[in-house]
């Protein structure tokens, strides 16, 4: 039974990230931070989002903070998309340099607490669907229900990651 459950909400010191200055963002720089791994599916499921975009005509570029076990995977991916020259692997992030990361993110996609730092340094902040076999999130934070910041049991509609990106970047507002 849910309702005898407690909530505790994700410990994450927002004022290191809001203090942030709001800098010039690069027009389409997708970040993403967090452990490569095999359930954090969505990091796969990005690759063919964003060459479609590309040959689109929409200049996006991601970049991966972080390192894991499904990295060689992932550089495997981004060559059969061929996106070697707009998808970067940047390895561990420290945490203390995580404003830097932000401070030029045109949009974040991932999930957990790095999610909710990205959206207080006020990066449009996409949630992330994990282990979904198709490119979906759960909007911008935002836009979420509840607590859950992407993972199984996040109670919000699943949209496309095509689909909003595509509107931050022909709405720049």
């Amino acid at each position: 039974n849910l309702n005898q459950c407690v909530v505790a909400p994700l410990p994450v010191d927002v004022s290191r990230f809001t203090s942030i200055p709001i800098g010039p963002k690069v027009p389409g720089r997708v970040v993403s931070v967090g452990r490569l791994t095999r359930f954090k599916s969505y990091q796969r499921n990005v690759l063919p989002v964003i060459a479609k975009l590309r040959w689109q005509g929409m200049p996006i570029e991601l970049h991966f903070h972080g390192d894991g076990a499904e990295e060689r995977n992932l550089r495997g991916l981004v060559c059969r998309y061929d996106l070697e020259k707009h998808v970067y692997f940047h390895g561990p992030v420290p945490y203390s340099a995580l404003p830097e990361v932000f401070h030029s993110a045109w949009a974040f996609l991932g999930m957990g607490t790095s999610v909710v730092q990205a959206a207080a340094a006020g990066v449009p902040a996409l949630v992330a669907v994990e282990s979904s076999a198709l490119p979906e999130t759960f909007g911008f934070l935002s836009e979420t229900d509840g607590f859950g910041a992407g993972e199984i049991g996040t109670p919000s509609t699943r949209q496309r990651i095509e689909d909003k990106l595509r509107h931050l970047y022909t709405h720049p507002e």
